[in-house]
């Protein structure tokens, strides 16, 4: 049986991928690649919870590019310690 999406999740994160496309074009290819903004494991739910990390994300985002100022990146060698 396949999943029943959300909309309103769908509709979100659909504007999410716009944004961090628009941020990867400003600040850089690899700009986001140790930036943390989601729960990774929330998101497969696609509830309430989910559909706020990803507003809370976009804010995030666009805010960076707004102010020219990139999302600081979290430390390599304290990404490859963390566990999901």
């Amino acid at each position: 049986m396949d999943k029943q999406h959300n909309p309103q999740y769908q509709k979100e994160y659909m504007a999410l991928q716009k944004v961090e496309r628009n941020y990867i074009e400003k600040f850089g290819e690899s700009s986001l690649d140790r930036v943390l903004l989601l729960d990774p494991l929330s998101l497969q739910y696609e509830d309430e919870l989910a559909i706020s990390e990803v507003k809370n994300a976009i804010v995030t985002m666009t805010d960076a590019i707004d102010r020219n100022i990139p999302i600081e990146q979290i430390p390599e060698d304290m990404l490859h310690n963390m566990i999901f």
